[in-house]
C-alpha cells in the first residue's frame, strides 16, 4: 500500500501525561491520566477509518508524519504568527507519544513498526492534529 492515510483530529493537541499513583489501602494504584482524552481520540479516529472504508491496520514499516496546530496567543498579531514554528511547552516529543499511543492497536499492531517519524508544532488560527500514515 503506496497510499498515505491522513487522519485530522480537532482541538487542542494534547501531550501525554506521566502514569499517576495514589496510595490506596492495599498499596498503591496507578493510572492513567489520559484515559479519557485517548477514548475520545481513538473514536475519532475510528469514526474516519469508517468514513474512509480503512478495514485493515497498517502492515511493516510504517513512516508517520504528524502536524501539531497550536493557538496563537492573544497579544500576538495572528497574520504574523500564523505557520511559524511553535517552540513553547507542550514538548514536542510528548504530544507525538500520545497520538502514537492512541494509533497503537486501532490502525497499527505496535508502535515498535514505526520506521519513521516526522513531528512539527506550528502557530495557526484553527487548533488540529494532522497525521499521516504510510507502508514503506
Amino acid at each position: 500500500m503506496q497510499d498515505v492515510l491522513k487522519f485530522e483530529i480537532d482541538g487542542d493537541p494534547i501531550p501525554l501525561k506521566r502514569a499517576r499513583g495514589v496510595k490506596a489501602r492495599d498499596g498503591i494504584r496507578f493510572f492513567d491520566p489520559n484515559a479519557t482524552d485517548k477514548a475520545e481520540v481513538r473514536n475519532e479516529l475510528m469514526q474516519q477509518m469508517r468514513d474512509r472504508r480503512v478495514l485493515r491496520r497498517l502492515e511493516g514499516p510504517i513512516a508517520v508524519k504528524m502536524i501539531f496546530h497550536m493557538k496563537i496567543a492573544k497579544a500576538h498579531s495572528k497574520e504574523r504568527k500564523k505557520g511559524l514554528p511553535h517552540y513553547h511547552k507542550p514538548d514536542i516529543d510528548n504530544l507525538a507519544k500520545f497520538y502514537l499511543d492512541c494509533i497503537n492497536e486501532l490502525i497499527i499492531d505496535d508502535d515498535r513498526m514505526i520506521a519513521e517519524l516526522w513531528c512539527k508544532k506550528v502557530y495557526s488560527d484553527k487548533t488540529k492534529t494532522e497525521i499521516f500514515l504510510k507502508e514503506l
